[in-house]
C-alpha cells in the first residue's frame, strides 16, 4: 500500500486521503478491520489515547477501525499516524439525517 507524503497543510491532506480512499475501494483487494474502536460521546484526548491502546496491541499490518464524533479526531488522528509511522488508509466524515457529524477511520500499524 502507498504511504502518503503528510508535509500538506490539514485541507490538503484531507484531498490526498480522499483520492486515496476512491482508489482503495475500488480496487480489488477487500480491507478488513482486525479490530473496531467506538469512541463515540468522547471527547479529546480520549479517542486518540484509545487508538493508541489498540495499536500496541496489534500486530504490525493489522488494522483499526475508529468510529468517533469528537470533530479533533479529524486532525489528532492524522497526525498520530504521521509521528508514530502508521497509515492511515481512511479518513471520512459523514452525516446522518439529523445533521450530526460522524467519523470513521482505518488505520494500518507500521
Amino acid at each position: 500500500m502507498q504511504l502518503l507524503d503528510c508535509v500538506q497543510t490539514n485541507s490538503e491532506y484531507v484531498k490526498i486521503i480522499a483520492n486515496f480512499t476512491r482508489e482503495l475501494t475500488m480496487s480489488d483487494q477487500a480491507v478488513t478491520a482486525t479490530m473496531q474502536l467506538n469512541t463515540r460521546g468522547l471527547r479529546c484526548p480520549e479517542p486518540v489515547m484509545m487508538l493508541h491502546q489498540a495499536i500496541r496491541k496489534s500486530k504490525s499490518g493489522d488494522i483499526v477501525e475508529v468510529f468517533a464524533t469528537d470533530n479533533s479526531t479529524s486532525w489528532d488522528i492524522p497526525k498520530f499516524c504521521m509521528h508514530l509511522g502508521h497509515a492511515l488508509l481512511l479518513q471520512e466524515e459523514v452525516s446522518d439525517e439529523a445533521g450530526n457529524k460522524e467519523f470513521h477511520y482505518l488505520v494500518q500499524k507500521g
